[in-house]
Order: structure tokens, then sequence, then C-alpha cells
């Protein structure tokens, strides 16, 4: 049964001046002066991307005709015709309250009648994974998968998922207005797209024939502008215009939402990928194959100072093909949850064995400002620190050397010490409660979290929680929105 929302306190009227009614009988101007409308919508409480029929009703005696304007505050709506008094919500992807607002047009008189306002409520925090097209089948990295969203409520409880798009790597903005990912035209290059709840897509990186990859949103600023950084192997200019040729390495971009202002933010000689924005919007740490001024085969965690341009290695991996990957910021921007590749004895035996783990690094515990910084070639600096030279600075926390392959890691978070256990994407929850990450044994594949700061000693002895609603054990990325409030419903 449909509910009639009534807003305000009396239902809004106004007069309609000629008092000429249906077959152009004369109605009591008294009668005219009783016009209003009410906003009906199916249910008040809707899932993420979600759509619910709205509709007007209108209380006409003079039967003038009038013409129906509808918005939403966060989400979308559809109106077919203006004339008619129906449209078509379709929910954000975060969670949170929205508000419809109508307006109606007296076409005949040339007034608007008084703008009126539902109030929605978006249930649970928006979560956008990536599914394979079968139970047991795998995607190559440059495979498009099944994009999907959904609003989660509690462990392993959400609204329906969405299917929103095809592709990898896909992020919610903020305001739930958009998700952005990555899609292979499979033409050998790759684009970032940015899609609406409605299903409108803007390419922000062009068709040219670069690669590009791995968006990820800022914070929202004062200025209400919303951007993204990615990764791109596009070259540029002496004076950073980009163009779609491709180079020999990718490097950190930036662009608005809507596919402004391109610009190039980092420019080593290695392959820069997976940035993750500190939530004040200062800070960008990203993985690099870049390290002790030299192309590497393994990986580390870069942090990037948006003011100055500074740039400081976090993590000192040295084993071949290992390092730190996909970092993700906590909603306090104090921690960084990270997948990382190594090599460790197994407990008993003694040999040596290579993991893949989710591992949590307090940036608390880093001295930061002791870090030597990394400068191009001609702006005077020495590069990174040489293997085997002592770091500067005295924090116990930071490794004794640039060798030591601990350095500056952090702990592992969840202490699964199973070398066929693979852990990825890892992402913090919208209230940093929960880190979220894909854990694969063999052919089962599933989306769980842990605590979000489970200290030293990891999570010995917690089952990592069930995210997903059942039926969706073939997703094989997971990334919770960024929106600035949970609507978690634990």
């Amino acid at each position: 049964m449909k509910k009639t929302l009534l807003l305000g306190a009396a239902l809004a009227s106004t007069t309609l001046a000629t008092a000429c009614g249906p077959g152009g009988l004369r109605v009591p101007s008294a009668l005219c002066g009783q016009a209003f409308y009410t906003i009906q919508v199916s249910r008040q409480n809707i899932g993420i991307n979600e759509r619910v029929p709205i509709s007007v009703a209108v209380n006409n005696p003079c039967n003038h005709d009038l013409e129906y304007r509808f918005v939403a505050a966060r989400g979308t709506v559809l109106s077919q015709n203006p004339l008619l008094p129906m449209a078509e919500y379709i929910a954000p992807f975060t969670g949170g309250e929205d508000r419809i607002i109508v307006s109606v047009y007296n076409r005949s008189e040339n007034t608007n009648l008084p703008q009126q306002q539902a109030p929605l409520l978006v249930m649970g925090d928006g979560l956008a994974y990536v599914e394979a097209p079968a139970a047991g089948t795998e995607l190559d990295e440059y495979d498009n998968g099944v994009i999907k969203v959904t609003g989660i409520q509690g462990a392993g409880v959400g609204s329906q998922a969405q299917q929103v798009a095809i592709g990898r790597q896909p992020t919610i903005s903020p305001d739930g207005r958009f998700v952005a990912y990555t899609y292979f035209p499979g033409d050998g290059t790759s684009q970032i797209r940015v899609q609406d709840a409605a299903g409108n897509v803007t390419i922000l990186t062009g068709n040219g024939g670069s690669f590009n990859r791995d968006p990820a949103w800022a914070p929202i600023g004062s200025d209400l502008n919303q951007h993204l950084v990615f990764s791109s192997d596009r070259l540029s200019t002496s004076s950073g215009q980009a163009f779609n040729e491709r180079g020999e390495a990718f490097n950190i971009w930036r662009v608005s939402a809507l596919g402004q202002n391109l610009q190039q933010l980092s420019s080593t000689p290695g392959n820069d990928r997976q940035p993750t924005w500190s939530p004040d919007g200062r800070v960008i740490i990203y993985q690099s194959n870049f390290s002790q001024n030299q192309i590497q085969n393994y990986s580390n965690l870069w942090r990037l100072d948006l003011t100055s341009g500074r740039l400081l290695q976090l993590t000192y991996e040295t084993a071949p093909d290992k390092g730190a990957f996909e970092p993700s910021f906590s909603p306090d921007g104090q921690r960084i949850a990270y997948s990382r590749k190594y090599i460790a004895r197994q407990t008993g035996s003694g040999s040596q064995r290579d993991y893949q783990k989710i591992w949590l690094v307090d940036l608390n515990t880093i001295d930061i400002p002791s870090l030597q910084a990394f400068l191009p070639p001609g702006q005077g600096g020495v590069g990174t620190i040489q293997p085997g030279q002592p770091l500067p600075g005295t924090n116990p926390n930071v490794p004794e050397t640039a060798g030591n392959r601990e350095g500056n890691f952090g702990n592992i978070a969840t202490q699964e010490f199973d070398e066929g256990t693979i852990e990825t994407t890892p992402s913090f929850s919208v209230d940093g409660r929960w880190i979220t990450y894909v854990r694969t044994r063999g052919d089962d594949i599933r989306t769980v979290s842990i605590p979000g700061n489970p200290g030293t000693l990891g999570t010995i002895g917690f089952e990592p929680l069930n995210v997903l609603p059942a039926g969706s054990e073939r997703a094989i990325e997971a990334r919770w929105a960024r929106q600035s409030q949970s609507f978690n419903r634990f």
C-alpha cells in the first residue's frame, strides 16, 4: 500500500485565479483556492541503487494544465513526460538521508505552486564489488567482470545487489552519486569510467592508446568538487600536458569527476600504481617498483605530499617479486591496510614459505619526517636510501637499514599463517571498525571482514565475518564507499 507523505505543518495550497472548470463550467473561486498536491512514494526506506516509483496526487478543481518537475538531493529522478504526475527515483550508491523535491508549474496561469519535499532513507553502507562470470571461473588481470553494488546493513545482511557496469576496480564516490571503475575495451588499452546511478557513463581518460587503471576518489573538499587519482602510462610534455601515447612506466594522475583538469602527480622512473587518498586530502599513498634509486623487481609503499610534492618511501621490501600492494586509508587517516607478498619461515618446520596477507601500518609509528625524500634528477636530491645504509632518525619502529625486509611493514592483520590462503583488496569500512578483504582458498572465494584495529598480534582465534549477502560468493574485488557517515545497522 502506498504511503502519502505530507510535508510541512500543513498541506501546501495555492489559489488558481481562473474559476473555470471542466467543460467550461464555472467553479467557485473558493474551490479553486483549495488546489494542492501531495507526493506519493511506494516506501520510505529503500536499498542502495534501487528504483521506486513516485507519483503526485493533485487536487485541481479548475482543471489547469500543470507541469511537474522532479529532482533529488543525492539520487536521480527520471521523468518521461513533464505533463505526467509520475517519475522514477533511483537511489544513490551510498546510504543515508535523501529527499525528493517536487515543484508544480501552472501553465494556465504561469505560476508555480509551492515546492514540496518527501524524505527518504537509503539503507546501509555502500559496497562495490566485482563478480567472476560463473562459480569456479577466474578473471585475468585485464578481463572485465560484473560490477555490482549493495548496501550492507550488518554482517552478511544487505540490500539486494544491483548490477551497474562491466569492468574492474569499482570505487564509489563520497557523495554516492558515482561509481568509478576501470574498463578494458579489448584493444590493448584501458579507460577510467565514471557512471551515475541512472547508468550514464563518462570516460575520464579519453579513447586514446594509453593504459589507465586504479581509480581512487578524493574526499570532498570545501569547494564540493570531486576528483580522482589513477595510474596511467600516458606521456606528458615538459609542461605537464598529457597526451595518449604510451610510455614505459605508470605514473599517478589526477582528474575531476567531469574529466577536467587532468594533472600528473608523480614522475619517478618506476611504475607508480594503486593510489589511495588520505581523508584530509593532503596525502596520497601508492605502491611502486622504484626503490633505492632504480627500478626493482619488488614493490613498496610511497607517500606523496600534495602540497609540497615531497615523495617518501614508507616500506623497504627487497625480496624479488614481493612487496606491498593495494593500500587503503582508514577513515581517520591513521592507518594503512595493504596486501603484502613476502617470505617467512613457517613455525615449527623452519622452512620458508610464500605468503600474501593483509597487513596494517600505524602511521603514528613511522618516523616520517626522518625518512629521506626522493628528489628527481636536477633538483639536488640524492635519491632514496641505498641498501645497507642506516636510516635517519631515532624512532625505534624505523628499521635499522634499508635492506631489512621487515622495514616499516607494520603488523599482520589476520594471523592466518596458511600459505594457501591469499588475501587481497583490503578496504576499511565506512566507520573504520572493520577491514574487509577477499580471501581465496583454492576455489573458495569469500569477501570477509576482521576488526579494523587488531593490534600487534592480529586476529588470533577470530573467524572473519562474511560480508556479502548469500549468493555473492564469486566476488573477487570489494571496496567500501568513502561516505562520511555510516548507516550500517549492526
